[in-house]
């Protein structure tokens, strides 16, 4: 009879290793094993426990698997720091945006001289600049002098701030600021600059452009960063060759200054030439004597955006306070000196970062004791330089309590031994504090004191007749089996008998 097959005979150890879908079927390999003749009468051999043929349950693939790639994955933190970055450079390129719209004021300045030349073409006066001084209290304003309409505009000198139908006048003005004798600004179209090559006029900005100063109306100052100004002003120009009045068409200036809003409005109006007698007034026609001007209202307002960072600096400085305050009342539920240090330092950084958000804001008033400071810095600077104080106040008591509980207490006549090894320490509550007294109790029930270490007085040197004593004392108990658990009763005389002498327990002397 034919010896049972052994599965782990080593001719098939790799076969049964080997991965299955590189694993030929198990009637493949007993084929290959058998020889070509078979015999004429098979034996009838016990087959040997072979593994499962898992071949045709395998789905068949079109292509192979694909190899893993070799390179290493990458760390999570890697792909944070990526992420980080692309949102930081997005985040800058959204923000450069807003300087696409910065010249707002040049359609809108375009739009008035337009409309100005459609509807009423003449001399138009454009406040190009705004100069707001709260503080000084005063407004400067920069004219520019302009003609809107063919019949008065210089050929040519079209296109001033976007617009071709107006440009330069043809004759020569002076302009009067409210009640001035003499003229605050004048043009003279002689005295333009021309091209050599083709002739056209050149734009001097200092030949045709004046400055007006006015004072500014601050009864609102006190309410910074909602503070809204006002001013009213009047312009009349003149004709210096006739001294006749020129009436000027429209006036208009710059809407977004650095922080302001400039919000103008112009009507045209009437008024006494300067030198006018009491005679003339009777003999001449009011009508006739009166001279055309034009008159102007400004309501200068913070913008929105510089209100916003004004009242968030506000609120940080508050914040800020308020932290402080917290680690004021945690120090003084805290022993460690390293925290109360941690704290102090925190609170004079607040204190030096409150005069520091003051003025970063934007084009703040002086301390003069405005709204924002009655109610804000003033506190705030009062409220951080008390905290700092009570800080260093904790930190003093604290330190000093840490020293006297750190010295080691002696008694009078008490002998210390150097070389002698400390005890270990003992554990007491710590003694009633000047200022912040520990918390006793807690959201998981009451706290456990911090220990406070004292060496307790090192004990006196024993005689050696006390040890021997002592030592003696002990070998007597252990004889009289006092050392037992039970414990053994002694009855009747001295020298131990018990009251039951059959009763032995193991391992125990008894005294007869």
């Amino acid at each position: 009879m034919r010896a049972p097959v052994n599965p782990f005979s080593p001719s098939r150890p790799f076969a049964r290793l080997r991965s299955f879908h590189l694993h030929p079927v198990d009637e493949d390999v007993e084929k290959a094993e058998t020889p070509s003749t078979p015999p004429s009468t098979p034996p009838r051999t016990r087959r040997a426990p072979s593994l499962p043929n898992f071949a045709a349950a395998l789905p068949k693939l079109a292509k192979p698997l694909p190899l893993p790639s070799i390179s290493l994955p990458q760390r999570p933190g890697a792909r944070l720091v990526w992420f980080m970055v692309a949102a930081s450079i997005t985040f800058i390129l959204v923000i450069c945006v807003a300087f696409v719209g910065g010249d707002i004021e040049q359609p809108y300045l375009k739009g008035v001289l337009d409309n100005a030349a459609k509807h009423s073409p003449g001399l138009v006066l454009i406040g190009e600049n705004v100069d707001i001084d709260v503080d000084e209290p005063s407004i400067g304003i920069r004219w520019s002098i302009l003609a809107c309409g063919a019949a008065h505009m210089q050929p040519g000198s079209g296109g001033l701030h976007g617009s071709r139908v107006c440009g330069l006048p043809k004759e020569a003005v002076q302009i009067f600021v409210d009640s001035d004798v003499e003229p605050t600004g004048s043009y003279d179209p002689k005295q333009m600059p021309t091209s050599s090559d083709d002739g056209h006029p050149l734009s001097a900005q200092n030949l045709f452009q004046f400055d007006s100063d006015h004072v500014l109306d601050v009864h609102d100052a006190r309410l910074y960063p909602f503070d809204t100004y006002y001013l009213s002003g009047t312009l009349r120009a003149m004709s210096p060759l006739t001294n006749e009045s020129i009436p000027i068409r429209r006036l208009a200036t710059v809407q977004n200054m650095l922080g302001f809003f400039v919000d103008t409005t112009d009507v045209a109006s009437l008024r006494e030439p300067a030198g006018t007698t009491p005679e003339e007034e009777l003999t001449e026609d009011q009508s006739e004597l009166d001279v055309p001007s034009r008159d102007f209202e400004m309501r200068v307002s913070r913008q929105g955006d510089a209100r916003f960072y004004a009242l968030a600096l506000f609120g940080l400085g508050w914040f800020a306070v308020h932290v402080q305050g917290l680690m004021v009342y945690f120090a003084r539920k805290t022993m460690d000196l390293t925290v109360i240090r941690v704290y102090l330092a925190a609170g004079v950084g607040i204190t030096i970062a409150l005069p520091q958000l003051r003025n970063a804001m934007p084009d703040g008033p002086d301390l003069d004791g405005v709204l924002i400071d009655a109610i804000g810095y003033f506190p705030q600077v009062f409220l951080s330089g008390l905290g700092v104080a009570v800080l260093l106040l904790i930190l003093i008591v604290r330190q000093s309590c840490a020293q006297d509980e750190s010295a080691e207490p002696t008694d009078e006549g008490q002998v210390l031994y150097i070389n002698d090894p400390p005890s270990p320490p003992l554990m007491r509550s710590p003694p009633m504090r000047v200022l912040g007294r520990p918390s006793t109790a807690s959201s998981h029930g009451p706290a456990r004191r911090p220990p406070s270490r004292i060496y307790p007085p090192t004990p006196s040197p024993t005689t050696p007749g006390e040890v021997a004593e002592y030592e003696k004392a002990r070998a007597t108990k252990h004889l009289r089996g006092e050392y037992v658990f039970p414990p053994v009763q002694l009855v009747g005389s001295a020298m131990g008998v018990h009251k039951d002498a059959g009763h032995r327990r193991f391992k125990t002397v008894h005294f007869l």
